[in-house]
């Protein structure tokens, strides 16, 4: 869904500050592809529970951590 998001608010011509959240196994690839589009990224919900590899975070705190490391090195 971030794409066409993307592509109605180019068409706009407005110059928005926008952020995006996401949920469930690919949340963590979610969060990195909105990094990587210039929003900011929300992470460490009660339910943000999955680490990239498919795990299930121990807290939040770890899936910070993850989120940290992976956009770091793009």
């Amino acid at each position: 869904m971030l794409q066409p998001f993307l592509s109605a608010l180019r068409a706009s011509h407005i110059k928005a500050d926008w952020a995006l959240c996401a949920f469930g196994p690919g949340e963590t690839d979610c969060l990195v592809a909105g990094y990587k589009a210039g929003g900011k990224i929300r992470v460490g919900f009660e339910n943000s529970l999955w680490n990239r590899d498919g795990s299930v975070a121990a807290n939040n705190a770890e899936r910070v951590a993850e989120i940290v490391s992976v956009c770091g090195s793009v």
